[in-house]
């Protein structure tokens, strides 16, 4: 049993997805060398810290979850990376293919944005990625389309 690196008291997560909800916004993250509670004080100082900021310029929740593209466009590539942890916290932006929105130019070539490590990111709703395409690419003189991946079959099903 590997102890949590903060408290040494409970054991890891172990990869375990957990939730914290703030200002009625649910953000999610993963618990590996911690304890799901202490990932999710992490998570909760995050949000309350450093993601403050930015975090209230980004984002408004009413009823449902508006991201402002316009603002993601305008910041540095340094500053979008701060920008886009608090996306995937608020799994707007996900790693994951299945049922992922994308912004596509012919090539084909990925517009999506990605991680500082190079992970391509899709849009888990279709009202972001069309937001994000309209901001980032409408004044482009290539085409490009936006498409959903509904029906994805892994390397480990198609070497059966």
């Amino acid at each position: 049993m590997a102890l949590c690196f903060v408290c040494k008291e409970q054991e890891t997560g172990r990869g375990k997805q957990f939730t914290v909800i703030v200002d009625g916004m649910r953000f999610s993250d993963r618990a590996y060398t911690e304890c799901t509670d202490c990932a999710g004080e992490r998570l909760t100082q995050l949000i309350h810290g450093r993601w403050a900021k930015p975090l209230e310029k980004l984002v408004q929740c009413d009823e449902d979850l508006l991201v402002d593209w316009h603002y993601f466009s305008e910041k540095s590539a340094g500053e979008q990376q701060g920008l886009i942890a608090i996306l995937r916290a608020l799994q707007v932006l996900t790693s994951q293919i299945e049922n992922g929105w994308e912004v596509v130019a012919m090539g084909p070539i990925g517009l999506n944005p990605r991680t500082t490590g190079g992970t391509y990111l899709y849009f888990s709703r279709d009202i972001d990625v069309v937001a994000f395409a309209k901001m980032c690419y409408a004044d482009t003189v290539y085409s490009w389309h936006v498409c959903r991946h509904t029906n994805v079959m892994p390397k480990s099903e198609v070497l059966v």
